[in-house]
């Protein structure tokens, strides 16, 4: 099962607004990496990210929500990044280096 249906299962949501949430949630992921392609083993913090942005609509930038005496942490985006750490690309001289994968193109 791919990350967008497991989103849909999840929230019962509408399929743009999900879109929209990976979208984000991929973009977050690359500009954090350094990276110009997903990796697969990236779908585990896309789907994290997505979920959290998508259910938590209206609370931005919150750590923590209390009403009517029933508190609620969250879990930031940066931590749940943060798991990406040993999957970063330096960037040397101004400039990132990214293996080429298989099959593509060296231009």
């Amino acid at each position: 099962m791919n990350v967008l249906a497991k989103l849909m299962k999840k929230t019962g949501g509408q399929e743009e607004d999900i879109l929209e949430a990976m979208a984000l949630a991929e973009a977050d992921i690359l500009e954090y990496t350094n990276r110009t392609k997903m990796l697969p083993s990236f779908q585990s913090v896309q789907y994290d990210i997505a979920l959290s942005s998508y259910l938590n609509d209206g609370i931005d930038n919150a750590k923590s929500n209390s009403e009517g005496g029933i508190s609620t942490t969250f879990i930031t985006k940066d931590e749940m990044l943060a798991r990406l750490k040993n999957k970063r690309l330096a960037r040397v001289g101004g400039a990132t280096f990214e293996k080429k994968q298989d099959g593509e193109s060296l231009d």
